[in-house]
């Protein structure tokens, strides 16, 4: 070795150090200068290229320069994508080139990406200098740092992914480009590639997966589809179109159907690719066969892209992003921002408002969030959400999922929603597939079988050959064996080539296929079915990757890196790289695809049916073990300090579903019943009652009958969320078991809970004496338990159900007695309640006065106790006091104060009864405009609710609303729409009202036979129905068509009917008395020269009319709204026309005062 240097010797150490910085690479300069040579080397992920140069002869003259000139293009391309030249080499091999990126200190996420761009560039600067250049480029984790003694060192790279971008330079050959998977991945979607056949190489056990970069792509959601897409046209076509229509502006549901391996997710790639090509974004879910009762599972994927958290692990930062951009596209409901917590796992404090909303309003509360979000990406740009292995959904994604269908198409956004499933079997499962397939937008694609050439022409693709280039005897068994079915047919040919029975070569420049083996003999013992070729496939991997494979079986059709390692270390000793080893090879043979990178490493089997193979494989002594290992991990990593008791709160809760399911599996039933309870607790919390109410279920099962309480905690749970799911029969059978409980305890406090829950169920069925039974009951054993808040909550239901039985005067008593009950023992929610419903008593009895006054005392004590629903019910019926008074205005300001807390809180139902109540103040002022913005609100609302009925009462009202803006065409296609809802459903009592209005645009566009069938339609239907006072809005109008059409002795006769019915019972119950007066009027006019009296009769009546309205109009402080009403309301107008025609004084004294 050389002497070390004297410096002190070295006359300009400056210039000798500037000359000693050219060989040495910067990075080592870096830790060279801070006198940390010692940390120099790490392990971290770099691109690698190996570059062969060939065409410089070496020994003719200039070969050097030729080199040189070389080097100085390379170098300008290389450090332009900010890479570094390792070194070069020039010896009997050849002439190397070693490249990397990512190489310290420059890293860049993208590293993949420059090195292929690079490689493509140099290609092109080689053939410019007659050069041939064979380039091989592998991504992965290498050891980059000095190596050698302390007299001579070098800064290299050292690993796997360093030696295979040799061999795939040695495989690429002069002026060609390889890439490895994972340089691949991380440059697929800006890169164009073709995917070449997997080949073996020297130091590989398996065969390697490797590219050809080919230029520029566009963006995509995730990775495009590798080959073409054989057959499927017709399908494509509606694909195509389905895109054409989202980028008009329209809204289109695909729901695609097919068996498994029918090739559904190929579909769906297909559909990713096409996108891409458009330069469409979209966002997808899946849903997975173990969390199928895990709430939102599949939205939780959606909304993590949506928000861009796929990468982001710190919570803070998480929360951070999600607070921005919830601010940014919604900043009205900030507020919400906590009830994320249920679909992104955020772990963000609740607010005043999140923790008031009960499990009802938390739910619809989270979807007007999410839908809100989802409009505002649809607003800027179309929105396409892809939901795959949609049979796996959960009750509450389901949900979410037709809720988004109609929201956006009832906003005319540009959605392109599409569904792919398995057929599913039995009415309750296929709810959710049911109700998106109803709609008119939805288009359904069926699956079948592909045709033999078409199976034929896909092995040959997934080959690389072409369908000539098969053999005819490899061509004969695919079309016998596979059946049509894409996955068997590519599992078959696999199989044969993994097995050496055929192999791809190139024959006169030709790729084809050729058999190695006895085709015929191996024909005899291949499986029958793709279950079997998958099992074929997976026994001729490695012992330790077999295992690897099963553990991940275990786990899920999604794997993550961290659990699977675990897992396999409780069992194995491997190492981190060896198993990245394992997981690479099974991603080359197309049993697992990469999900997400680093550092949310995972894996995805490529078809369900290759996890399931691979389970079924583990013996179920095996299978107990792996389970139990999976659950610890569990419980190990998001269970905490286990100081802390588990709850919904806990950040185990999202996972409670997937313990029940491996503590199940791992035959540990004490472990399954735990979580079972918790699994239910937890989605009731988030309304998710199909889910709550099978783990409370299945936590029953294993509960032993002697263990009383804990059964009887789980009934009550599971009774509360029957009632919720409205299913009665189930709820009785858990109040039976509750009282037999109870009654077997002996414990008053508990009887007391149950009866006043027998009550409620009782109320809900409408057997009112039944449950009057149960309240006193309930009563009873509340004041033998001394529990005065349980004997408050039963005189308030007792009161409760004498109100809905009409038993005014007999609901006051037991109301007051709940108020005193509550007011002693400073109960102020329910004080509040008895002061509600002791309201109601005095607005049915007319009495809005003192009705007011107990709503105001109410109102009060919900907003002390902070209850926003509450507030919100006061207030809506505080407004309909001063609706029914005549005071237009102060009832308009309660209902829009009770409208902004619904809307704050997500109740939907209550915002539309709201907008219903303000569209018809506007209506009855005459303001049909804003009434009709009001009412139109409200049917958008209900069409995304699915609110049959509601959606046919705002139809209705619209129908009306139409009528008064004179746009007589549109309110008689409303009514139409809302009378075929209505007749669908059963709603005989909305069906009176829309004949109603149905016959009043009838009457105005002339036809008078369709007017006079709708008026005797919806009269006869009122009668039926005991509205005897609105069967005479019908009957007037039955009078008028007969004055249109001539025939005065009908008219007459009509109102002569009418006349008597008032005098008998005054004009209580009729809808619009002042146009019933009008209608009398002017039928006794008509017919004043024939008829004695009738001149006289017409004249009394329009003095009532008139004096009718004046009383009317006087309620109204408001100047300009109460010249609205006497102006625009067109019977309105029309009595003060007349009466000004007769210039005569109103009388002093009405004779009847209306109550709207």
């Amino acid at each position: 070795p050389l002497p070390p240097l004297d410096w002190t010797q070295v006359q300009d150490p400056a210039t000798a150090e500037a000359l000693l910085r050219r060989h040495v690479p910067s990075v080592v300069i870096a830790w060279l200068e801070e006198e940390l040579q010692d940390w120099l080397a790490v392990l971290r992920t770099v691109s690698t290229l190996f570059i062969g140069v060939e065409g410089i002869d070496y020994t003719r003259p200039h070969a050097v320069e030729r080199l040189n000139a070389f080097l100085r293009a390379a170098q300008r391309i290389i450090y332009r994508y900010q890479g570094s030249i390792n070194k070069l080499t020039v010896d009997d091999k050849g002439t190397i080139l070693l490249v990397l990126f990512g190489a310290p200190p420059r890293a860049h996420e993208d590293d993949a990406e420059r090195a292929l761009r690079s490689a493509l560039d140099l290609q092109r600067v080689a053939e410019e200098q007659e050069l041939h250049l064979a380039i091989g480029v592998t991504t992965g984790r290498v050891f980059a740092g000095p190596v050698g003694s302390e007299t001579r060192r070098e800064y290299t790279v050292i690993g796997d992914a360093v030696n295979l971008a040799a061999r795939l330079m040695k495989v690429a050959g002069a002026g060609q480009v390889r890439c490895d998977y994972e340089t691949y991945r991380g440059a697929r979607g800006r890169l164009a590639f073709d995917l070449l056949p997997s080949i073996r190489v020297k130091g590989k056990a398996g065969l390697i997966r490797i590219y050809r970069p080919t230029g520029e792509a566009g963006a995509v959601i995730r990775e495009a589809p590798e080959g073409v897409l054989v057959g499927r046209r017709a399908e494509v076509s509606r694909l195509i179109a389905g895109l054409d229509a989202v980028e008009a502006g329209e809204s289109r549901v695909l729901l695609i159907e097919g068996e498994a391996g029918i090739g559904k997710t190929r579909l769906i790639e297909e559909l990713i690719r096409l996108m891409r090509e458009r330069g469409i974004a979209g966002l997808l879910g899946r849903g997975r066969s173990i969390e199928q009762h895990t709430p939102y599972r599949a939205w939780r994927e959606i909304f993590t892209s949506y928000f861009d958290l796929d990468d982001v692990d710190d919570l803070a930062e998480r929360q951070r992003r999600v607070q921005t951009l919830v601010q940014e596209v919604a900043p009205d409901l900030v507020e919400r921002i906590p009830l994320l917590n249920d679909v992104l796992n955020l772990g963000l404090p609740e607010n005043a408002l999140t923790a008031s909303l009960d499990t009802h309003l938390r739910h619809e509360s989270l979807v007007l969030l999410l839908l809100t979000l989802l409009r505002a990406w649809a607003s800027e740009r179309p929105l396409v959400l892809i939901l795959e292995d949609a049979q796996w959904l959960d009750s509450l994604s389901w949900d979410l999922t037709v809720q988004t269908a109609r929201a956006l198409t009832v906003a005319r956004a540009p959605l392109l929603l599409v569904v792919a499933m398995r057929p599913l079997e039995g009415p309750v499962l296929a709810a959710g597939p049911a109700a998106l397939a109803e709609m008119a937008q939805t288009e359904r694609l069926s699956l079948d079988a592909l045709s033999p050439d078409e199976t034929l022409a896909l092995a040959a693709a997934r080959l690389g050959v072409t369908v000539e280039g098969l053999p005819e005897e490899v061509a004969r068994l695919v079309r016998a064996r596979a059946g049509g079915n894409p996955f068997f047919a590519e599992e078959l040919v696999y199989a044969l080539r993994d097995g050496g029975l055929i192999a791809i070569e190139e024959v006169a420049g030709e790729r084809r296929c050729v058999v190695r083996g006895d085709l015929f003999q191996a024909a005899q013992t291949l499986p029958e079915t793709i279950q079997g070729l998958i099992l074929s496939r997976i026994d001729r991997l490695p012992p330790e990757e077999q295992l690897t494979l099963k553990v991940a079986a275990v786990i899920g059709r999604t794997f993550a890196y961290t659990p699977l390692r675990d897992t396999l270390g409780e069992h194995m000793e491997i190492s981190d790289r060896l198993l990245r080893t394992y997981l690479d090879h099974l991603t080359n043979l197309e049993l697992t695809l990469l999900e997400a990178p680093e550092p949310e490493l995972t894996y995805l089997f490529k078809h369900i049916i290759t996890q399931e193979v691979a389970y079924e494989t583990l013996l179920f002594a095996q299978r107990r073990r792996l389970h139990r290992t999976v659950a610890r991990w569990y419980e190990r990593t998001f269970g905490g300090d286990g100081k802390q008791p588990l709850g919904v709160e806990s950040p185990l809760a999202p996972y409670y579903p997937l313990l029940v399911y491996h503590w199940h599996q791992a035959e540990e039933p004490e472990r399954e019943r735990f979580y079972a309870r918790l699994a239910g607790q937890w989605a009731a919390a988030q309304f998710a009652n199909v889910e709550a109410a099978r783990y409370f279920s299945r936590a029953l099962e294993l509960t032993p009958p002697s263990d009383r309480e804990a059964r009887y905690e789980l009934l009550l749970a599971r009774e509360a969320v029957n009632d919720l799911r409205g299913e009665r029969e189930a709820q009785a059978q858990d109040l039976a078991a509750l009282a037999a409980l109870a009654e077997e305890m002996d414990d008053p406090r508990r009887k007391a809970e149950v009866a006043l829950r027998q009550a409620h169920y009782d109320e809900a069925i409408s057997d009112y004496p039944a449950a009057l039974e149960a309240v006193q009951q309930a009563i009873k054993q509340a004041v033998r338990a001394h529990d005065p808040v349980t004997e408050t909550e039963g005189y308030i239901a007792w009161g409760r159900v004498l109100l809905r039985q009409g038993s005014y005067e007999a609901a006051r008593t037991p109301l007051e007695h709940a108020l005193a009950l509550a007011r002693a023992a400073n109960h102020r929610q329910a004080e509040a309640q008895s002061l509600h419903r002791l309201g109601h008593i005095h607005l049915c009895q007319g009495d809005y006065s003192a009705a007011r006054d107990h709503y105001r005392w109410a109102l009060q004590l919900y907003r002390a106790v902070g209850d926003r629903q509450g507030e919100a019910d006061c207030l809506s019926t505080l407004g309909v006091t001063h609706y029914e008074s005549g005071d237009y205005p102060v009832a308009r300001d309660h209902y829009e104060q009770a409208l902004a807390i619904y809307r704050t809180t997500g109740d939907r139902w209550g915002e539309t009864m709201v907008l219903n109540n303000l569209g018809t103040v506007y209506c009855d002022l005459g303001d049909y405009e804003r009434a009709r913005d009001y009412h139109q609100q409200a049917l958008e609302v209900r069409l995304t609710i699915g609110d049959r009925w509601g959606e046919a009462n705002s139809l209705v009202n619209l129908g009306l609303v139409h009528h008064g803006l004179g746009d007589d065409a549109t309110a008689r296609r409303c009514c139409e729409q809302a009378l075929a809802i209505q007749r669908e459903i059963g709603d005989r009592r909305g069906e009176g009202y829309c004949l109603t209005y149905l016959g009043y645009a009838l009457e105005a566009l002339g036809d008078l036979e369709a007017a006079a069938e709708a008026y005797g339609a919806a009269m006869e239907l009122r009668r039926e129905l005991g509205q005897q006072g609105l069967a005479i809005d019908d009957l007037a109008g039955l009078a008028r068509v007969a004055l249109a059409r001539g025939d005065e002795a009908e008219a007459l006769e009509r109102v002569e009917e009418v006349l008597a019915w008032i005098e008998a019972h005054g004009p209580e119950g009729i809808e619009y008395p002042l146009q019933v007066y009008l209608t009398c009027y002017r039928v006794l006019e008509a017919v004043a020269g024939e008829a004695p009296g009738a001149a006289e009769r017409a004249d009394a009546l329009l003095a009532r009319a008139y004096a009718t309205l004046q009383e009317q109009a006087a309620g109204i402080s408001d100047t300009a709204l109460r010249h609205k009403f006497l102006e625009q309301v067109r019977t309105n107008r029309e009595i003060l026309r007349l009466w000004r025609k007769r210039e005569k004084p109103a009388p002093s004294t009405p004779q009847a005062a209306h109550n709207t």
